[in-house]
């Protein structure tokens, strides 16, 4: 038995290509008033984590998110020494360009320096329902909770959903400024049609024919000297 060895190339749904993205979902400056401004001395400002994208040309999936609060100057300040520490550790060894907060929820660093110099702010992260109560001063529950002159925090799901970051101002004559970033870190797989070579290997059967050896006597003249 003898084999036949085809190659087939055929072209099949398959992945392109495969990334890690950061995707900045919020970057606000929100101006907090001083007690004796006698206004609120309270803050609210909404974001949505991104939903998960599945299609036929692309797959989106939330892998982590985290969120930063930054107060005056002094928090500007931490964000830029963070900024360049990040630069340093990723130098030549990633493929992607990362924020701080990217950083932090990709797992490239494990904590982010805050100042303990510094106007401080209280806040608080929670749900939609938790926020009513927040505004109507009753107790309420949350999600994660500092009070500092910088804070931050990730978390590992969530895609799709509402959040609220809260804020309160209980200095009695300084108003401040507060800075809050919010960043997803999302797996894409491209898709498309790949080429795909398969290997066939086909025995082919056939006779082997058997050939009976002919002798032949040959007759010749004996000469004689």
């Amino acid at each position: 038995i003898r084999y036949d060895t085809t190659y087939i190339t055929e072209t099949k749904r398959g992945i392109i290509k495969e990334e890690t993205v950061e995707e900045l979902v919020l970057d606000k400056n929100q101006r907090l008033h001083a007690k004796a401004n006698l206004k609120s001395v309270k803050s609210i400002v909404s974001f949505a984590i991104p939903k998960d994208e599945i299609n036929q040309q692309k797959e989106k999936k939330l892998v982590s998110w985290a969120y930063w609060v930054g107060v005056d100057e002094a928090g500007n300040k931490a964000w830029e020494q963070n900024s360049k520490i990040i630069t340093k550790v990723v130098k030549g060894g990633a493929s992607m360009l990362l924020t701080p907060l990217g950083a932090l929820a990709v797992g490239v660093v494990a904590d982010l320096s805050v100042p303990t110099m510094g106007e401080d702010v209280e806040y608080w992260l929670a749900d939609n329902a938790n926020t009513v109560l927040f505004k109507e001063g009753k107790a309420f529950k949350f999600k994660d909770h500092g009070k500092g002159v910088a804070g931050y925090q990730k978390f590992s799901s969530e895609a799709g959903r509402s959040f609220n970051i809260l804020l309160k101002n209980d200095n009695l004559v300084q108003g401040i400024d507060v800075n809050l970033k919010v960043v997803a870190i999302y797996k894409v797989t491209t898709l498309g049609n790949v080429p795909h070579t398969e290997t066939k290997i086909t025995p082919v059967k056939g006779r082997i024919q058997e050939r009976t050896p002919v002798v032949k006597q040959i007759k010749k003249p004996l000469v004689e000297n």
